[in-house]
């Protein structure tokens, strides 16, 4: 039998003391795969069951059914912010309805922030949409070599409101 490194020797072990690793609340013995590998049934605090393998377990890799991922991914950028925004200029007006169809012709949602790119001859457009909202971060250019294709300039902010109100 091969020496398992981690809390419990075997997974009988963990079976009889049932403990909670992370959010997950072991339950019960699961299954053992062709390879011999045993699976355990746990059920984790915001509901979910999930079944992970003994090992990954043991060695506390497995802390959640994949809510902890999806809730520090809510959360990248909120507490670390590099670069800042000025929010309060979310404001109804013709200058962020000009920026609003500038998003929705030009721009994109994505994991990072709302984004909105324009041809490098342009960058005087994002330049003030930058300046607008106080804007501590960076233009990012593009460099296009393929059929002739212009540079990009991209603007990209990541903040939640921004989000709500685009």
């Amino acid at each position: 039998m091969r020496t398992q490194t981690g809390t419990y020797r075997t997974y009988k072990d963990m079976l009889i003391a049932l403990p909670k690793i992370g959010k997950l609340q072991v339950v019960e013995l699961s299954h053992k795969n062709k390879w011999g590998a045993y699976y355990i049934k746990c059920q984790c605090d915001c509901g979910n069951i999930t079944t992970t393998d003994f090992s990954s377990l043991n060695k506390s890799k497995v802390q959640s059914c994949g809510c902890l991922q999806k809730e520090a991914v809510k959360h990248t950028g909120v507490k670390n912010k590099k670069y800042t925004v000025d929010v309060n200029k979310l404001v109804d007006n013709e200058i962020t309805a000009y920026i609003a169809g500038l998003y929705a012709a030009d721009g994109s949602n994505e994991k990072s922030g709302i984004s909105i790119g324009l041809q490098s001859s342009d960058k005087c457009i994002l330049e003030k949409t930058s300046s607008y909202f106080n804007y501590t971060g960076p233009l990012y250019t593009i460099k296009r070599s393929k059929n002739n294709e212009k540079d990009q300039i991209r603007l990209t902010i990541s903040d939640n409101s921004f989000r709500k109100f685009f």
